[in-house]
């Protein structure tokens, strides 16, 4: 683990919601910037490991520098959080995994729609396989099932076929 990659998963140790391990915030820090501290890929703004729009920032009350990787990992954690709660009151129980997912990259109202990425999803699937590590210590919560028809990559520890994507795993 290089040196930034530390400092991330301190502020993410420090800003996640309990149901988040902190392997799904470095998932997505890795795919939206690939570790680089200085990214802005998408020509519409986007700054910092989380890549969090403006519009989006102030939209969960953020109007800090985007591009500090304090200020982005906040950011993103609350934006994950804020999608979580906005599509589980959509779909009337708590999002499949690959759904928060996917609403990070394209939005909740894309995940309505079925319009997907799973080149994005399969990207952070495998890198949050390569994080599982971090996790050491922390229990993994239980997650919404996946439907038959996708094929993921997961790590051993998390099983998508039982529970919900926030509480505790079952007794």
């Amino acid at each position: 683990m290089t040196p930034y990659q530390a400092e991330c998963l301190g502020f993410i140790k420090t800003y996640r919601a309990p149901w988040m391990l902190p392997s799904y915030i470095m998932a997505h820090i890795e795919v939206e910037c690939s570790w680089n501290p200085r990214a802005s890929t998408d020509g519409f703004g986007s700054l910092g490991p989380m890549q969090v729009l403006p519009a989006t920032a102030r939209g969960v009350g953020e109007d800090g520098d985007q591009a500090d990787t304090k200020t982005s990992i906040r950011t993103g954690i609350k934006v994950l959080v804020q999608m979580d709660e906005a599509l589980a009151q959509h779909f009337g129980r708590p999002p499949y995994l690959y759904e928060l997912v996917e609403a990070y990259n394209e939005g909740a109202g894309n995940v309505d729609a079925g319009r997907l990425d799973p080149e994005y999803w399969d990207k952070w699937a495998r890198a949050q396989t390569r994080w599982a590590y971090v996790d050491a210590g922390e229990v993994p919560p239980a997650v919404a099932p996946q439907p038959p028809d996708r094929v993921i990559t997961v790590p051993m520890h998390v099983n998508l076929t039982t529970g919900a994507i926030r509480g505790s795993l079952p007794k």
